[in-house]
């Protein structure tokens, strides 16, 4: 019951096909997982370069707001000074004059923190 030579080429020609057949199939999986993987690698990329637009855009919207922002503390701070400090001038002058005085050095002590702090 031995094979002839000519049986194990046919053999050998048969599992060399169907090898063939596999390596063809396997390269066919492969370049459609490679196909669908670069359009997941393409949205990724978009998705990156609108990430990056929008914290640019962020970025600035924060420095335009930081550029807003002040505190009301030193106008507080200099309105109830500039009060105190010239209120006593005006009263000793009159009582009309020190409350005039009083508003007065309450609102340039406003104004004087006002630019303080820009």
């Amino acid at each position: 019951m031995e094979q002839t030579e000519e049986e194990n080429l046919v053999n050998d020609n048969t599992n060399l096909e169907q090898s063939l057949q596999d390596l063809n199939d396997i390269q066919n999986e492969l370049f459609r997982l490679i196909y669908e993987q670069n359009e997941t690698i393409d949205n990724i990329q978009n998705n990156m370069s609108k990430t990056e637009l929008t914290m640019e855009e962020g970025r600035k919207e924060l420095e335009i707001a930081q550029s807003y922002y002040f505190r009301y503390t030193p106008i507080l701070l200099g309105a109830v000074l500039g009060g105190i400090s010239l209120g006593p001038v005006g009263m000793l002058l009159n009582v009309k004059l020190g409350s005039m005085f009083t508003l007065g050095g309450g609102v340039l002590g406003g104004y004087g923190g006002y630019k303080i702090q820009k």
